[in-house]
């Protein structure tokens, strides 16, 4: 009897929504573009270029950039080049947190971002900032192991990520566009720093940490501080309670967004009242060392609770990443073709020697350049390997196109 509801239930919910498409002219098969990237490709169907080879050639780019995306860290600050006649994109694949802002930057007389506005009948189009050549920076989701557009880049503010995961940028100029830019890519933190006046390197006690002999676990971070050092809300939201306990001493708790609980404790005077609205940067309290902290230093105990898992680690949250600068940009590569000249030279993750490890290279390893992040260049190997090394290990094959 269950096996012939549940049969009969999916046979309604299916004739249902067959109606729903029907009358909303299947409106929901057919949502239109949701990035720049897309509205343009739609704009050169209705031009009928897309079936040529040219605009063939040009989804393929795309396709494979998705397929073969540099796994980096951010922050991105690279250069790259665009050769006349060349049909070229790259993608980044970053994992992101809930709440993350993600703020993309592109530098050059040749490129503007495009992004998704309405024309004059209501539909959406790609356009551009100025009239020089739109690159387009289209975000994608990792969906059960499907790549799934999840917008492009917008006007002015930063993008901010719904959901934790896995997340591709790609960046692909329209046709017929040569010309050289610089792209920054940075991630800000998803939560305001709570302790005023300090940062990660104030955390001294970390999530996971053994407390009472091992019985229990540190369920947040320990940040330290002067005594009375202003605590400030990490998001805007309600003060859902306050009080006093043994433990926690003078607290507070704070709804935040994406179904987080925040927690702030060993304070030495609260600042508000449950029910209270606060910003994200305001005063809500001040660190001290109440509750069972009385024998330690003044520090503010930070903890975040997200629903259905319980405590999950702060630090991801609070750190983000700051760009960095990666030195003086070449105006040019010599070549696209290079060889390894050292004996020991590693495929790192990011351009500098504190990212991971991809892989060993091997002395005369032949590689081919796709950017240039100050002194490193990103490089792909002919096993279809990418990750960065630095220009002084490596000698030029060849004096052609600065970059493939």
């Amino acid at each position: 009897m269950t096996v012939y509801l549940y049969r009969h239930t999916v046979i309604i919910r299916g004739c249902l929504l067959l109606l729903v498409a029907i009358f909303s002219g299947c409106s929901f098969l057919s949502p239109g573009p949701e990035s720049a990237r897309e509205a343009y490709w739609e704009s050169l169907e209705e031009a009928g270029l897309a079936k040529t080879q040219l605009g063939l050639d040009w989804q393929e780019a795309g396709h494979e950039a998705l397929a073969s995306a540099v796994n980096t860290l951010p922050p991105v600050h690279e250069r790259l080049w665009i050769e006349a006649g060349e049909i070229r994109a790259v993608a980044y694949q970053f994992q992101l947190q809930a709440g993350e802002s993600v703020i993309a930057e592109v530098q050059s007389k040749d490129w503007k971002l495009a992004y998704l506005s309405q024309s004059s009948d209501g539909q959406p189009k790609a356009k551009a900032r100025q009239t020089s050549g739109r690159l387009f920076l289209d975000i994608y989701r990792n969906d059960r192991g499907q790549w799934i557009p999840a917008g492009s880049f917008p006007k002015s503010s930063p993008w901010q990520a719904d959901h934790a995961g896995s997340y591709l940028f790609l960046l692909q100029p329209e046709l017929s566009r040569q010309g050289r830019f610089d792209i920054r890519i940075e991630v800000l933190p998803a939560l305001k720093f709570p302790v005023s006046g300090k940062g990660p390197a104030a955390i001294q006690s970390f999530f996971g940490a053994p407390r009472d002999g091992g019985r229990r676990v540190h369920h947040g971070v320990d940040i330290f501080a002067q005594r009375g050092t202003p605590v400030l809300a990490a998001v805007s939201g309600p003060v859902t309670r306050t009080g006093d306990t043994p433990r926690g001493g003078l607290h507070v708790w704070q709804r935040g967004d994406h179904g987080r609980r925040l927690y702030y404790a060993h304070l030495d005077d609260i600042l508000v009242t449950s029910g209270d609205f606060v910003k994200a940067g305001q005063i809500i309290g001040t660190v001290g060392n109440t509750g069972n902290a009385r024998w330690t230093p003044p520090h503010l105990h930070f903890g975040v609770y997200q629903r259905f898992s319980g405590p999950t680690d702060p630090l991801p949250l609070l750190s983000g990443n700051t760009l960095r600068s990666p030195g003086a940009m070449p105006d040019e590569l010599t070549s696209s073709r290079w060889q390894v000249n050292a004996s020991k030279l590693y495929l790192r993750q990011g351009p500098s020697t504190r990212d991971r490890i991809l892989l060993p290279l091997s002395r005369g390893q032949v590689l081919v350049s796709q950017a240039a992040a100050g002194s490193w260049i990103r490089v792909n190997t002919q096993a279809g390997d990418s990750g960065y090394v630095h220009g002084d290990y490596l000698s030029p094959l060849s004096v052609a196109n600065p970059l493939l």
